[in-house]
């Protein structure tokens, strides 16, 4: 059995460009030929472009491993409870830093803190997103969370 695993950003797919025809057919090649394709991103699920998940990876391995699946089953799942994602949350917006909650169904920011001038790919991130994002206030214990993403508001 061989298998190839690939990350998302700057390898297979470009925010803005998408993933190009010829990488999508070699891949489809890949298969072809009985070999296993993986992918593997810090990425969460729900971070993964719609365009991607149209591909049939055999492995995914996101948000840096915290969730594995193999097919349809997913072998390794570490999730952050919800009393450690609260106080978490807490303190990072207590440095006036901006947070961002990711999990295998749903990304969770606020739209009105998290803007360009913070990270100036967030319009095509959140266009990427599809119905995969969530603001911020409304995350609960039943959403799952497997990475919290801090990021640096400008000066």
């Amino acid at each position: 059995m061989k298998i190839v695993f690939f990350d998302i950003d700057g390898t297979i797919y470009h925010l803005r460009l998408g993933i190009p025809e010829d990488t999508a057919e070699a891949l489809e090649a890949l298969h072809s030929r009985g070999v296993l394709i993986g992918l593997c991103t810090s990425r969460s699920l729900a971070y993964i472009p719609s365009e991607l998940k149209k591909i049939s990876f055999d492995v995914l391995i996101t948000s840096n491993g915290a969730r594995v699946q193999v097919g349809d089953d997913v072998i390794k799942e570490r999730l952050f409870s919800v009393n450690q994602v609260k106080p978490l949350l807490s303190l990072i917006q207590s440095h006036h830093l901006v947070p961002m909650l990711c999990g295998p169904r749903y990304v969770l920011y606020d739209e009105h803190i998290l803007t360009t001038q913070v990270d100036s790919w967030i319009n095509l991130t959140r266009k990427s997103l599809d119905s995969n994002f969530r603001p911020l206030n409304a995350y609960t214990e039943d959403i799952p969370v497997d990475k919290i993403c801090v990021k640096v508001p400008a000066d």
